[in-house]
């Protein structure tokens, strides 16, 4: 009897931490955005779709998931940032190289405050292995926005 009140205590409280956990995760709007191309986030290669962008409000977590849900990540390694430009629109920026795209920054409201992700491993590899090539040929690295609706 009483390992069972146990049992039952422990599953509620897992219940309990769950659904406060899920509330909080998802305190902050999410915002949907357009993506023309494929792009990096990670040591993952996204699909050029529509994606629905969510974060954590204290720890900067990042949540990507297309439109068709095929495709979810998430970004842990991020750091805060605040613009200097007031007022900002939501927006997800980019780091393009050629024709290789890599997700940089997200600024989820109008308030100034986002998130930038830290240069994945393959983005630094390509920056390091292609450097001289795409000085060379006048393809400096480049900062693409797309705004969120």
């Amino acid at each position: 009897m009483k390992n069972r009140a146990i049992s039952i205590l422990s599953t509620l409280s897992l219940f309990v931490s769950v659904a406060v956990a899920a509330v909080y995760a998802g305190s902050e709007s999410p915002i949907h955005v357009d993506i023309p191309f494929s792009f990096v986030v990670g040591s993952k290669i996204l699909p050029a779709g529509r994606y629905t962008v969510s974060q954590t409000r204290s720890d900067c977590v990042l949540q990507l998931r297309s439109e068709d849900s095929r495709e979810t990540i998430f970004t842990p390694l991020t750091i805060p940032v605040r613009s200097r430009m007031e007022p900002h629109r939501a927006e997800l920026q980019f780091h393009r190289y050629g024709d290789d795209y890599f997700l940089s920054k997200v600024w989820m409201s109008t308030d100034g405050e986002g998130c930038e992700l830290l240069k994945s491993k393959l983005e630094r590899q390509l920056i390091r292995f292609r450097s001289d090539h795409l000085t060379r040929a006048g393809l400096e690295p480049e900062i693409v926005a797309i705004a969120a609706h």
